[in-house]
């Protein structure tokens, strides 16, 4: 049995273990294997964050001076407490990955939840939710792909205008008026001049054969005079 001294330093340690936390996770380990723990601890060291067991009656009383609107009492046996100094997201993936690979050979589960920066509970149920969610990096990940996605189209359909206004067609458009004409435009330019050109003949002719006629009756006129 610990002394008042002991128990002391340990609420002491556990007011400063929580209270410097981004997150706390609650967790039922009393069946767990010695292995799982370990494999825990482990991957939960390298995400800043640690499991430490602290009696229920000290846990209640860190929890209602921190003001974390969990009843711990409600819990049964042993309490594992999960601290983080990043998002909830991250130690409860790290718990329910441990669940999921065991696919029911270990007795691990969440009892609960609390996040600092929103001063929220989550229960049991909620927990496991949260734990299924992808990890943090995943989902950056895949909101930068969601953004990316259609800047990748809007890009794509202002290089296929580029081309269209700056590519092959307007080339072959200013080769097209460049091109000399060609026989048939000739022939028609010759035949439209001929055409223009027949009304005046026709009227020099006539005005020829006019004058000839007056010169003829002037003649026929002379002799009958004499």
């Amino acid at each position: 049995m610990k002394s008042k001294q002991q128990k002391s330093e340990d609420l002491a340690y556990g007011k400063d273990m929580i209270g410097g936390a981004q997150s706390v996770v609650f967790v039922d380990f009393n069946k767990t294997s010695s292995n799982d723990l370990n494999t825990l601890r482990r991957t939960l060291s390298q995400a800043d964050a640690s499991m430490k067991v602290i009696k229920k009656t000290l846990l209640g009383l860190i929890t209602k001076e921190k003001e974390i609107p969990v009843d711990v009492s409600a819990f049964e046996g042993q309490v594992g407490t999960i601290v983080s100094q990043r998002e909830l997201t991250e130690p409860a993936h790290i718990v329910s990955q441990l669940i999921n690979e065991k696919g029911g050979g270990t007795s691990l589960a969440f009892l609960g939840g609390y996040d600092v920066a929103s001063a929220r509970a989550y229960d049991a149920q909620e927990m496991v939710r949260i734990g299924n969610l992808p990890a943090r990096d995943v989902l950056l990940a895949q909101l930068v792909g969601m953004i990316a996605a259609p800047l990748r189209s809007f890009l794509y359909v202002l290089g296929q205008v580029g081309e269209s206004k700056g590519g092959e067609a307007p080339l072959r458009e200013e080769v097209k008026d460049s091109e000399p004409p060609t026989d048939s435009s000739k022939e028609s330019g010759e035949k439209s001049e001929e055409v223009r050109e027949v009304p005046a003949q026709e009227e020099e002719s006539s005005g020829k054969k006019e004058e000839e006629l007056v010169q003829e009756k002037k003649q026929e006129e002379t002799p009958a005079q004499e």
